[in-house]
């Protein structure tokens, strides 16, 4: 039911994009892993985009395009979903920046929000509108 709750603001941030799993196949509490690769049980209306890594391996990555391809990958146990800041059609050139403010060991939540708001002020001075986004990781 999650998904389907935030279905359009979840598909728009995917759309067309590289997407690495984190899957919790034993539930929430249980260990996790992050699947780079599309299973190979994809189905064939499921999009991906062929990545090449820095190693020379390639991978073929989910590139959801639609709500139905989201909740097929929770149904293997996707709680997160890692969307690269590219689009599938050109895998080289990245169309949006993302700076992770997590609070860090000896700071806090506050110390992030301050760092947000000057983060916010260079942007603006450059003519760049920042987006924030949560992921409920550290903070």
């Amino acid at each position: 039911e999650y998904f389907l709750a935030v279905g359009p603001g979840i598909t728009r941030a995917l759309n067309h994009r590289p997407t690495t799993l984190q899957r919790f196949v034993d539930g929430v509490e249980g260990d996790f892993f992050y699947q780079k690769r599309a299973p190979k049980n994809l189905p064939e209306w499921i999009p991906t985009a062929r990545i090449a890594f820095p190693s020379g391996r390639p991978a073929d990555e989910l590139c959801p395009t639609e709500l139905a391809a989201v909740i097929w990958a929770a149904n293997l146990g996707t709680l997160t979903f890692h969307p690269w800041p590219v689009r599938a059609g050109d895998t080289d050139h990245p169309d949006e920046l993302r700076i992770d403010l997590d609070p860090q060991p000896g700071t806090d939540y506050a110390d992030a929000v301050t760092a947000a708001h000057e983060l916010r002020s260079v942007l603006e001075d450059h003519g760049v509108r920042g987006w924030p986004k949560t992921s409920g990781g550290r903070g």
